[in-house]
């Protein structure tokens, strides 16, 4: 978790902070399968929440998180 918490957070930091640290927490707790999937899903979220014009907070994630992770399954 702490690996991947500290990944996020270098990537939120490279795109301007785009998503709150409660996002990023919440990313690093659900995405436990490897680098790839971890930077897809916070890749996923911006580019999510910037053309739906919503605002990144824990909701819109966990509704993201929950439909994308079922459809990998």
């Amino acid at each position: 978790y702490d690996l991947r918490l500290k990944i996020l957070k270098y990537k939120n930091q490279l795109r301007e902070n785009l998503l709150p640290d409660d996002v990023i927490e919440l990313i690093a707790k659900r995405v436990k399968s490897n680098i790839r999937e971890l930077e897809a899903a916070f890749n996923n979220i911006v580019t999510y929440c910037t053309m739906a014009h919503i605002e990144p907070n824990l909701s819109n994630t966990e509704r993201f998180l929950s439909e994308q992770l079922c459809t990998q399954n």
